[in-house]
């Protein structure tokens, strides 16, 4: 069979046609795009071109609601009264999928401007065959973004996610295929997602836990609010330094606004409701290192045109509301280009059927059904005119020459600017690189600063390249804790050396004397004194006992001491106190109170030797006075004391 192709007018013919449209978008009041939107770009067409003159359309509408349930089950309800020649929608990832496997066994065409996913590509033989797509793919938002790390030498990216109940927020729809992507590129990624708790931590750990630990560039797929708040937070964190870049997907399953010229779609950064101006500022600041990433829009004069006779059709009848922002974008746009190439390739086709009928004389009947097998012949691997340029499909009917583009902030204007696309235009399958869009300048990052942003910080990763300048260097703290614990260590063993000794001294009782032991006892009194008296010594240092002892001091003892009993204790002349205790036990407190009164020494005190404890013989042995007691001046009669000197007496006592 010859190639058919499509015819370039929709002109009236003689026969209509019969044929049945199933449109299924979902109605959702704000969602890109809507149901009420694209059913006026669709009775557009129909008024421009007057399809209705040479065709009789069996036209149902339903809403998919971007459900993976409700969606395959309108279409088998559909399908049970009369089967569609064709199914314009759905548009999110999880309607798509159920629908495009039911049509794929009927062959019935599904024309779409949504199934983003490279899952469509990658099983588009085995369970997509007869999808047919018009828009935006992750195909090419995947290459833009590897052709992007890949020029700025980027090999590690973090990929940070909202788990947004909204069914079109399908962040992992749009991360899948690019971490795929990048895997497949050597560039390595991790991923987490965002939850209440972050949000109520102000998004900290995520700063300080997941992004500063071994990325320095992060991929966000959140709403605009959650973005905003998260970068104020990297801001406070000091995180808008120029070696941190953040990367926002901006793109159709996440974005709430597609008018350009709206505010939050110039300035994101500014929130016109934010009282302090501060906030507004610090927002600014920390803008500039963001990077975002969207559709690339139609701005040529061929859409503007477009663009205004749609909306000049709704005002017409009175329809404007039903436009998202009372305008029309890329999606509708698509949707426009998608139908209307059905419609030529379904005249072109119902042509050609007429010409064989006429050729056979109408001797066979063909087959005038334009199934999803005959219209990729007609519109696959193929340039086909387009309401703004030309449409580029490939060989597996997916549009290729629509892709998205990077915007940063520009410092002059402080709105976002586009500054590089993929692929570029005019498109050509030959031109893969990325499109520079501004021959003056690079991406700014910050400060205007479009020097390549390093893999990693410059101090790397939680400042350990550049660690605090300090008296001592990091050795020296080393050197310094070794010899610390070794001084701790020596005082600890000190300490346990001395308590050894101490409780080994205790337990020894060197104080406890035996009356053996004490040799020569006599009594000193009224100056009479025993043959054994002849080797007494001086004792006027405490701690020596000399065996030898002068007649000078022989007779100063005898006209001293008085009431003192005395013994010899290991050569040494010693005192001795007789104390009367029916059973002394020696108990460790004991032995505690004896052991420091052997370790008292003063001058003005007698020296505690020792304990005779035998039950006849209890003395407490002490150091010998040989000029006498306090006792015996004070009861020595000969002794005048004048009242001065009894007070200089109590004075030194109580001292």
């Amino acid at each position: 069979m010859e190639e058919k192709t499509i015819e370039t007018s929709l002109e009236t013919t003689k026969k209509k046609e019969n044929i049945t449209i199933l449109m299924m978008f979902p109605d959702i009041d704000y969602f890109i795009p809507n149901l009420k939107s694209l059913l006026i770009v669709y009775e557009y067409i129909v008024h421009h071109y007057q399809i209705s003159n040479w065709l009789h359309i069996n036209f149902k509408v339903t809403d998919s609601n971007c459900s993976i349930s409700l969606a395959p089950h309108v279409l088998v309800k559909t399908m049970l009264s009369t089967i569609p020649d064709v199914v314009f929608g759905p548009f999110c990832d999880l309607a798509v999928a159920p629908v495009a496997r039911l049509l794929h066994f009927q062959n019935i065409p599904l024309i779409t401007m949504g199934a983003v996913s490279n899952e469509f590509t990658l099983q588009r033989q085995t369970m997509y065959s007869t999808l047919f797509r018009f828009g935006y793919r992750t195909d090419e938002l995947g290459t833009l973004l590897v052709k992007l790390f890949q020029y700025y030498k980027w090999s590690f990216v973090k990929f940070l996610y909202e788990d947004n109940p909204k069914p079109w927020h399908e962040c992992q729809v749009l991360l899948r295929p690019i971490a795929h992507t990048f895997a497949s590129n050597q560039i390595r990624s991790d991923n987490r997602k965002i939850t209440n708790h972050d949000i109520k931590d102000n998004f900290k750990s995520i700063f300080i836990d997941f992004i500063s630990n071994n990325a320095s560039v992060s991929l966000w797929c959140v709403n605009p609010q959650t973005f905003r708040s998260a970068i104020l937070t990297a801001h406070k964190l000091g995180f808008v330094n120029g070696e941190y870049v953040f990367i926002y997907l901006d793109t159709v399953l996440t974005q709430e606004n597609t008018d350009e010229k709206s505010l939050s779609v110039r300035k994101p950064w500014y929130d016109p409701n934010e009282t302090n101006n501060q906030i507004n500022e610090n927002a600014h600041r920390a803008f500039e290192t963001v990077l975002f990433v969207r559709q690339r829009l139609y701005t040529g004069e061929r859409f503007r045109q477009f663009a205004d006779n749609i909306v000049e059709f709704a005002r017409q009848r009175n329809r404007t509301k039903q436009l998202i922002h009372e305008t029309i974008g890329t999606d509708e746009t698509n949707f426009y280009d998608a139908v209307v190439t059905y419609f030529k390739a379904l005249k072109s086709h119902y042509l050609y059927r007429n010409s064989e009928e006429l050729i056979n004389n109408n001797e066979t009947k063909t087959n005038r059904r334009l199934d999803a097998d005959t219209l990729k012949t007609m519109i696959c691997n193929r340039s086909i005119e387009g309401i703004n340029k030309n449409i580029t499909m490939n060989q597996i009917c997916d549009r290729i020459d629509i892709g998205y583009t990077v915007f940063d902030l520009d410092p002059d204007t402080e709105e976002l600017k586009a500054v590089l696309a993929y692929p570029a235009e005019p498109y050509s399958i030959e031109n893969n690189q990325l499109q520079w869009l501004n021959k003056s300048r690079l991406i700014y990052f910050i400060d205007r600063n479009s020097t390549f942003i390093p893999d990693s910080p410059r101090c790397g990763f939680n400042n350990l390249k550049c660690p605090k300048n300090t008296l001592i260097p990091i050795w020296g703290w080393i050197i310094i804790g070794l010899l610390s614990i070794i001084v701790l260590l020596l005082i600890l063993g000190f300490i346990l050396y001395r308590r050894a000794k101490f409780e080994a001294e205790l337990k020894s009782m060197q104080w406890l004397i035996k009356w053996e032991e004490l040799s020569g006892r006599t009594l000193l009194h009224n100056s009479v004194a025993t043959p054994s008296f002849h080797k007494l010594s001086l004792s006027q240092k405490r701690s020596s006992f000399s065996s030898n002892h002068s007649d000078d001091s022989d007779t100063d003892v005898r006209t001293r001491q008085t009431f003192t009993k005395t013994a010899f204790y290991k050569s040494s002349l010693v005192a001795l106190k007789r104390f009367y205790k029916t059973k002394l036990e020696t108990t460790r407190a004991l032995q505690l109170e004896v052991k420091a009164m052997q370790d008292l020494t003063h001058d003005h005190i007698a020296r505690f030797i020792g304990i005779c404890i035998d039950p006849k013989h209890q003395y407490i042995v002490t150091e010998y006075c040989p000029k006498g007691s306090l006792q015996d001046i004070l009861e020595n009669d000969e002794i005048k004391l004048d009242t001065m000197f009894k007070h200089s007496i109590m004075h030194d006592i109580v001292k």
